[in-house]
């Protein structure tokens, strides 16, 4: 029974290997399992970490320089502080909702990207499946709900 359902997938993956809108749905998959969580509680409690990168983008666009806590800091990597100073200008200083929204598509990018790395190391199949593991893990989804860098490392 079991080798039947693990064949049965296995015809399922080279399917949708051959589909050519298959990144388009794992995309939108991935995308609508993210926007769930965050719209599942749209305010988040800043803490730790997440508090320091608000404080540093905040400071870079008041003041031109990264500050937490008022000080001159070099404690946060400064690329994801820049990502949400990029933010905060479109869309307004201190938009946490924003940033977490636009992690879900960096987030849905990058099962797209998972799945197009592994086609080309491995096989399409293998690229379907690494795909959807990514769009579906819940890991990945959790770091698109936090103001963390993580999110943005691994798209990029």
């Amino acid at each position: 029974m079991l080798k039947r359902l693990f064949e049965r997938l296995d015809r399922w993956a080279e399917q949708m290997a051959l589909d050519s809108k298959f990144i388009w749905k794992l995309f939108f998959v991935a995308l609508f399992v993210r926007v769930v969580l965050v719209l599942l509680h749209p305010h988040v409690h800043l803490i730790s970490d997440m508090l320091g990168y608000h404080e540093s983008a905040v400071s870079l666009l008041q003041n031109g320089d990264f500050r937490v806590k008022g000080r001159l800091s070099a404690s946060r990597p400064p690329l994801y502080s820049i990502f949400m100073f990029m933010v905060y200008y479109v869309f307004g200083t201190g938009n946490i909702f924003a940033v977490r929204l636009l992690q879900c598509i960096l987030g849905a990018c990058t099962a797209v990207l998972t799945l197009k790395l592994a086609q080309k190391v491995f096989s399409n199949k293998a690229g379907v499946w690494a795909g959807l593991f990514f769009a579906l893990y819940p890991a990945a989804w959790g770091y698109c709900d936090l103001i963390l860098s993580e999110t943005l490392f691994t798209f990029l």
